[in-house]
Parts: structure tokens; sequence; C-alpha cells
């Protein structure tokens, strides 16, 4: 871990008005997923995880991964951080321990609605006053968070032949919407740095 500010801009051909989207719309794009060495995030106590997408359709159903690292470990998930939508018209922050068998599952309704929206999480073993552990943030405000110190993952073991996934989770689950300016900070963000 170097300290380093990762930033990762997708090019592709342009679909939509924001300039270098790169189209994940049913997995279209290189089988709609990309994935990043572990190293990224290996063995960092806090992580800022922040991506532009237009988002899925208001209809589409099911559950589809944005951004996703998970760990080898005992149970079939290990440690992991995911940006994700879940049922319906919703983004969520999925994090999880799994030496201390703890997740929490913080996340916004009715986000998706045809727009550009910026998604970040946060995750901090030893938060600032007045922040929490778990922060999911949309366009800049926190929308949903959780004070389960124990549910951040430990993620000095993130599993190898999957490292960072981008658009998919192990594989499938794939993200249907535009992604952009992926920023992968090996720190937790300021509120204003967010804003």
């Amino acid at each position: 871990n170097t300290g380093e500010t990762i930033v990762i801009d997708f090019v592709a051909p342009q679909i939509e008005a924001k300039p270098f989207a790169t189209s994940f719309v049913d997995g279209t794009r290189a089988d709609g997923r990309l994935s990043y060495p572990k190293s990224l995030v290996a063995g960092l106590s806090a992580l800022t995880v922040a991506v532009w997408t237009s988002g899925p359709p208001y209809w589409a159903s099911g559950i589809r991964y944005l951004v996703a690292a998970q760990t080898t470990g005992a149970s079939p998930y290990g440690d992991l951080f995911a940006l994700r939508q879940s049922e319906g018209n919703m983004i969520g922050l999925w994090v999880r321990n799994d030496a201390n068998s703890s997740e929490v599952q913080p996340y916004y309704s009715n986000v998706w609605d045809g727009n550009w929206h910026l998604i970040v999480g946060v995750i901090n073993k030893s938060p600032q006053p007045g922040r929490r552990p778990i922060e999911l943030y949309v366009d800049g405000e926190l929308v949903a968070s959780s004070s389960n110190v124990n549910a951040v993952p430990d993620l000095s073991n993130i599993d190898e032949t999957r490292g960072v996934q981008v658009g998919n989770w192990r594989g499938s689950m794939l993200w249907n919407g535009l992604i952009d300016e992926l920023l992968i900070l090996p720190y937790a963000a300021t509120e204003g740095e967010i804003k």
C-alpha cells in the first residue's frame, strides 16, 4: 500500500452524453465485467469507492453489482465490500467481516431515474468523530450508514482470482447501466471531498 490515489477512467465508444462512459448494459462490454488486481485495496483499514453511473432502468429487477471486492474465508462470501442494486429501485453498500460473522447492508431507495448519479461507499475501522464506519453517499449526500464497526471487512486477503470486480459479482449479476470515473481511495474520504 503506497497511499496513492487510484483513478480508473474507462474509454469506450460514446453511447450517452457523459464522456468516456463504459456500457455494462446487459453485459455487452467485455462480457459485462472488468476486474482489477487485489493490490488496489488489499490490507486497507479504510477505503472509499466512488463511481458515476446512470444506473439500471427503473424497471430492472434482481441484484446487480456495481463494484465489489471479496476475500476468501470460512463462509461462502468471506470479507467483502460491494456497491450493489438490490431488488427494486435501490442502491446499497454490503459489507461483511468473516472473522466477526458480522455484516450490514445499508440501502437507499428511489435513486434510479435515468440520470447520472455519483455513488460513494466509505468504510473505516477508526472513523473520525461524527462519522460512522460504514457510509453510503448519493450525489454527495449521506443517505445510509451503519455504526457496526465489527462489520468493516478485513481486506488483507482479497481473492486473487477475482480482485476488484466492476460491473459484476463473481462473473454474474451484471450491472445494467453505464459506469464512468471509478475512483478508489486508500482512506476514508472526508464529507467535503465527497461533496
